[in-house]
């Protein structure tokens, strides 16, 4: 299930024509035209090869929207989905990768020492949805238990699949520290602009 960097070529070939085509559909402005060209053929590549890198993405870039002048739309283009979308297109190719060279006694094992984790999380979670129940504000509720289950599940079981070597424990940890560094600078120099730790989008 390796890709190849012919087969990743041409799929990022296709990616940047598609792009173009839309683009000159679309009439879209020159900048956001090579903006696009620029991730078309370079986001492929890191969410396949680096997914750790959109794991720490979509844990910090929800506090750094406000800094950058994002707004919270929720929508495609909100920075953070963005994030979440690549995160899960990695971690799905990371799956297909193991389960086409792993059996389910082999996998069955990797997740043999952390019953207490996943059944404490599976457990959290089901604590917060009966509470959904007991609510004022069932829309309000609802949307933020729907963003808990899906967001929170994704970002506890990545790790999982996306930090399977050292080396990708260590550039996991290389840009959690960096991003954490560049967060405390942020909330030391833009103290009124610096939003409170949120995972939602």
């Amino acid at each position: 299930m390796e890709i190849r960097r012919k087969q990743l070529l041409i799929f990022t070939s296709v990616l940047v024509a598609l792009f173009l085509v839309a683009s000159a559909y679309y009439s879209l402005p020159l900048d956001i035209t090579m903006l696009g060209i620029a991730a078309a053929a370079v986001v492929p590549y890191l969410v396949i090869r680096f997914p750790e890198w959109f794991l720490v993405g979509a844990l910090f870039v929800p506090q750094w929207k406000t800094i950058l002048g994002f707004a919270s739309t929720g929508g495609s283009g909100d920075p953070t989905v963005i994030m979440l979308i690549c995160l899960s297109v990695g971690l799905l190719w990371r799956t297909l990768m193991w389960f086409g060279r792993i059996g389910y006694s082999e996998l069955r094992g990797m997740f043999s020492r952390l019953y207490v984790q996943v059944g404490a999380f599976v457990f959290f979670a089901a604590i917060l949805s009966v509470s959904y129940t007991y609510t004022n504000a069932p829309l309000y509720g609802g949307t933020k238990l729907f963003r808990f289950l899906l967001i929170g599940t994704l970002l506890f079981i990545s790790p999982f699949f996306i930090l399977l070597k050292e080396s990708d424990f260590l550039n996991f940890s290389r840009l959690f520290v960096g991003a954490g560094a560049l967060t405390a600078v942020a909330a030391v120099t833009f103290p009124g602009e610096t939003p409170p730790t949120n995972l939602v989008p």
